[in-house]
């Protein structure tokens, strides 16, 4: 089984599917994680993410789960915008990279890769990632596929920040590390004072408990007051640190395009009127899995008290009676964001029968600050 060739197969099937590569042999990244431990204790990435202390010692070095690999393959998926859409109102908006499902498509490419590799050497081990517990950037650092940017994602000189990674670990040892490359972020501070929540704590680290992302996509409880304000018309992630940036200034076309994603808006409407059949038609793929129809119409609901559009009233009126707690407090801030007098007397009724303390304290709250 010659390394070479492996590597070289590897190059040739990357480039049949529109994929850059880079490769290393694996290492300790000691020195590059000690920063992490105190990142877990401080509570910066949150249980539901699926990371924790316990996963360190494998994030420094991915052969303590799998002893068998010897090196790993790095893949850049550059994405675009969905085709041109008609911005229909009064919507809520999805962050570009989750539009469409770019991360389904690459973890398709990817598994097409494994296969190849397995045809072409059958005694080569190979293992498959997508938003899977290594720490990606680093090893893209590692293997030259870009720098760092002060929002802590990876830029490269043809793609900006607009690509995802994915990897596989393989148990042939190839490629070669390559000096990093610096940071062209030079003076510039964009990211870090456009970023709504001030996520970006200093440059190059981002607190992911504090990020808008974590807050539409990962977080399924009741959204504190400042996040569900400052999500403004966000359905579904939150792209500003990349938008503002110099180095993302144009969007390049990429195809083939997902086939599946909801797109880049929703009409709140839609959303509040979705059932489960079509919400899972729409966010079907890898990107949107395990989320559900009850995150969206959180959001949703939120969105439409930040557009204070007062047809969307009786849409999200009915949430604030008979539906899971979790809406229904969210409704009631909706509702008195839209309209505060007409949502008083919601107030009123809603006080006579409810009985769970946190959403009559909200009530409360939001009576005084009327």
């Amino acid at each position: 089984m010659s390394e070479v060739k492996i590597l070289e197969r590897a190059s040739e099937f990357a480039q049949k599917y529109n994929l850059d590569l880079k490769a290393l042999p694996l290492r300790d990244l000691g020195e590059k994680v000690a920063i992490l431990g105190e990142l877990f204790r401080k509570g910066y990435f949150p249980s539901i993410l699926g990371w924790s202390e316990k996963d360190l010692p494998a994030l420094q070095d991915p052969r303590v789960t799998y002893p068998w690999a010897k090196s790993i393959l790095v893949f850049a998926q550059p994405y675009s915008l969905p085709p041109s859409e008609k911005f229909p109102l009064p919507s809520g908006v999805i962050a570009p990279f989750c539009a469409l499902d770019w991360y389904g498509l690459l973890k398709d490419k990817l598994r097409k890769i494994k296969a190849e590799l397995l045809v072409a050497f059958p005694q080569l081990k190979v293992k498959v990632f997508v938003e899977g517990k290594l720490l990606e950037k680093t090893w893209a650092e590692l293997a030259g596929i870009g720098w760092r940017g002060k929002n802590s994602l990876l830029y490269s000189e043809k793609w900006g920040s607009r690509f995802l990674l994915g990897e596989l670990l393989i148990s042939a040892e190839v490629g070669e590390f390559k000096k990093e490359k610096e940071s062209m972020c030079g003076d510039c501070r964009i990211c870090l004072d456009a970023c709504p929540i001030g996520a970006i704590t200093k440059p190059y680290q981002v607190r992911p408990s504090l990020c808008l992302d974590y807050f539409t996509l990962h977080y399924e409880g009741v959204l504190p007051l400042k996040i569900r304000e400052l999500m403004g018309e966000r359905l579904f992630g939150c792209s500003t640190c990349q938008d503002v940036c110099p180095y993302n200034r144009e969007w390049k076309e990429v195809k083939p395009q997902p086939e599946s994603g909801p797109g880049l808006f929703i009409p709140i409407q839609e959303a509040l009127l979705m059932n489960e059949e079509k919400f899972h038609k729409k966010f079907s793929g890898h990107t949107f899995k395990g989320k559900t129809l009850l995150l969206l119409k959180r959001n949703a609901i939120v969105v439409a008290g930040n557009l204070r559009d007062r047809s969307l009233f009786e849409l999200v009126e009915p949430y604030a009676y008979d539906s899971p707690s979790l809406l229904r407090q969210h409704a009631l801030w909706s509702l008195w964001r839209m309209d505060s007098r007409r949502a008083s007397s919601i107030f009123q009724r809603v006080k006579s029968w409810e009985k769970i303390p946190r959403i009559l304290r909200e009530i409360e709250f939001l009576e005084r600050d009327a």
